[in-house]
């Protein structure tokens, strides 16, 4: 079981190498496109390195999550200049990144835990790569897992099928995570469920909120999938330090 699934994750970690290589020549056209003051590319940058900002982390390469990060925030600001320079840093990180040759190490203790019924888990996320490599984590501890791109359809799913527990993404084009578990508490089939949020903001008065909302932990970015399931089976298996 345990090399069946190494061998799953070094799959899914090469097909995202494979991904990066289109994504490196995207990341070329915009830069480009910075270099001459052009600043209509500015939309389809921030949706591509908040992308690489969530999913660069979670399958290895944390510069790629760095450097993305900070040409996000630096677009948000309209700072062009200083997302150029940033932006410079992703193309060589995501260049490095496919580069790599990719081991897959086992957890810190050596052991993955397992959930002690199939618990059904919803993942909410704007990246499909972020999404794969949890859904397939948590379907190796013996987890059902759906998942959904965004915050509308997550609602909606719930409405059909009641997860024991929903991963959100705190950032999400459309609505934040924050809304959306809002709107569950406004519901009474869906309000009682609990939340863990992921997310790359990590001061301590966002992290609060996210806890006086209901959330019941919150995950900064970057992560390590295991981690993050076994912090929710932990929540599930009712292991968790009150």
């Amino acid at each position: 079981m345990v090399e069946d699934m190494k061998r799953q994750l070094l799959t899914l970690r090469k097909n995202y190498q494979e991904r990066l290589k289109g994504e490196v020549e995207d990341l070329k056209v915009y830069y480009d496109a910075l270099e001459q003051d052009r600043t209509d590319v500015k939309d389809d940058l921030l949706t591509l390195s908040h992308t690489l900002a969530g999913s660069g982390a979670t399958y290895g390469f944390r510069n790629i999550s760095t450097y993305a990060f900070r040409v996000e925030k630096a677009i948000e600001a309209e700072d062009f200049n200083d997302a150029k320079s940033h932006l410079y840093d992703l193309i060589d990180a995501c260049i490095g990144a496919i580069k790599k040759e990719i081991r897959i190490t086992g957890t810190s203790n050596g052991q993955s835990k397992a959930a002690k019924k199939s618990f059904d888990i919803l993942l909410v996320d704007d990246s499909e790569s972020v999404r794969d490599i949890l859904q397939h984590t948590f379907k190796a501890a013996g987890c059902m897992v759906t998942t959904a791109p965004d915050g509308e359809k997550a609602l909606a799913q719930m409405l059909q099928n009641k997860p024991d527990l929903a991963v959100f993404d705190r950032n999400m084009p459309g609505h934040e995570g924050f809304v959306i578990v809002d709107k569950m508490k406004e519901m009474p089939d869906l309000k009682d469920i609990p939340v863990v949020f992921l997310t790359a903001e990590d001061s301590s008065d966002d992290i609060m909120k996210g806890i006086e909302m209901g959330a019941v932990d919150y995950i900064t970015k970057p992560f390590n999938p295991q981690e993050v399931v076994d912090i929710c089976l932990d929540i599930l298996n009712g292991d968790e330090i009150v």
